[in-house]
């Protein structure tokens, strides 16, 4: 009853902040609050109005975006119209099934059987700590003002870290298909997370002699997961290779991302603010389509009238910024660095910048002690060590914004409090909070 009781003063606190307070305080942040963001809505419209997975009426169909979130959208823009409260409210919904993973991965596999520091009753305290602290985040908070991706995306990714345990743990055949089932899920809204198995797979395989487990059996069990996430995959995959001959499970932002990264890191040092660049960088994309003769509609990202050339235009992109790289190496070192600082702290200015290295800054800092604490303690955290190293690493070459670590919040607050946690080091089961 306690735990309920507090899931529902919770949902009622975030539905305040998010709805009330947050707007409220906009003209004061130096950050993008409330509204669509992505072209998602413009894409869900579309399908709603008949005129198929396109971001205007008259552009080609595209691939700008993946579908999980855009079919998302679309069932919502039917049952209320294009409200951004009714996204608010729903990813205010998926922040809170998000906490409650968190707690189920704390309790059941990083600090096994946890206890309230006195006690009483069958309530496990010590996991609700991490879930808490993910909810009131402020990078989670305000990503749940926007009708964006994150939220959702983030349960999703959770959920895959959750059955990844699962799998560790019971390395069954149905687990590991479970898995898969989520890993193609969670690809269709965000293509990141598709290194996560490759960089699981060699972790199951060291660990699998000393569990007594056959490699054997972790590579069929394996095979069957990377299945199950094509199985998921195949209709987008397919849907694309009808409209432009090949079978692409990803979106077409490789290419132009990667091209405004370079030139973000060329100017590094300049005085200018990120947003500036950025726009600077489209500006140039655009000037480069019109050089090859490809008609499109200048955006933050172009919209073109032949899928074929959308397509195209990422990959020109894409290998204009790869000859650059080969020509001076330094140059891609020099980005890596960068974007994996900026993949942290980035923001669209440079008071968001500072503001965003006070607040994620300490929950590196303590994430860090955590991790040391977990490894000297036994803690079961290396699952969660192999998700954030693997997801940070596509975008080193590309780029890196502090938006793009919000997925890994779920797995950064488990880790920040583990130094709180006190418990045997020898791996024992009686666990508790140390405060």
């Amino acid at each position: 009853m306690a735990l309920w009781l507090i899931l529902s003063a919770t949902l009622v606190l975030k539905l305040a902040v998010v709805l009330l307070l947050i707007p409220k305080l906009t003209e004061y942040l130096p950050y993008t609050i409330g509204g669509f963001v992505d072209r998602y809505d413009n894409i869900a419209e579309n399908l709603l109005s008949g005129n198929g997975y396109r971001i205007y009426p008259d552009t080609s169909e595209t691939l700008l975006r993946s579908p999980g979130y855009v079919l998302l959208l679309t069932g919502l823009f039917y049952l209320f119209g294009k409200s951004l409260a009714a996204a608010q409210v729903i990813n205010i919904l998926f922040g809170l099934a998000t906490a409650y993973i968190i707690a189920l991965i704390t309790r059941q596999w990083v600090m096994p059987r946890s206890t309230s520091p006195d006690g009483g009753g069958n309530i496990e305290w010590a996991p609700l700590f991490p879930a808490m602290l993910f909810l009131f985040y402020p990078g989670i908070i305000l990503a749940e003002t926007r009708g964006g991706v994150e939220s959702f995306f983030i349960l999703l990714l959770t959920s895959l870290v959750f059955f990844l345990y699962r799998l560790i743990c019971f390395n069954r055949t149905r687990d590991y298909v479970v898995a898969g089932v989520t890993l193609g899920l969670t690809m269709l809204v965000k293509s990141t997370p598709a290194l996560i198995p490759l960089a699981f797979f060699p972790y199951l395989l060291l660990r699998a002699k000393s569990v007594g487990v056959t490699r054997v059996s972790v590579v069929t069990n394996f095979a069957a997961m990377g299945l199950a996430a094509l199985i998921v995959l195949t209709p987008w995959g397919l849907r694309n290779y009808g409209l432009t001959g090949d079978f692409m499970l990803t979106s077409t932002v490789k290419g132009t991302t990667a091209h405004q990264g370079l030139y973000v890191n060329k100017h590094f040092g300049s005085g200018r603010d990120r947003d500036p660049l950025l726009i600077e960088a489209t500006d140039q994309q655009s000037a480069i389509a019109d050089e090859l003769g490809i008609k499109h509609l200048h955006g933050f990202f172009n919209v073109f009238y032949s899928v074929k050339d959308e397509v195209n235009f990422d990959r020109h992109l894409f290998q204009l910024v790869v000859d650059e790289y080969k020509a001076d190496p330094t140059l891609l070192l020099k980005s890596c660095i960068l974007n994996f600082g900026g993949f942290w702290f980035l923001g669209k200015s440079s008071s968001a910048t500072y503001l965003n290295m006070a607040l994620v800054g300490p929950l590196l800092l303590i994430a860090g002690w955590g991790t040391y604490s977990g490894y000297r303690r036994r803690f079961n955290i290396t699952p969660l060590i192999i998700v954030i190293g693997i997801f940070i690493v596509p975008h080193l070459p590309i780029l890196g914004v502090a938006r793009y670590h919000i997925p890994l919040i779920p797995f950064l607050v488990i880790l920040a409090t583990i130094p709180f946690m006190k418990g045997p080091v020898s791996g024992g089961q009686n666990y508790q909070f140390a405060l």
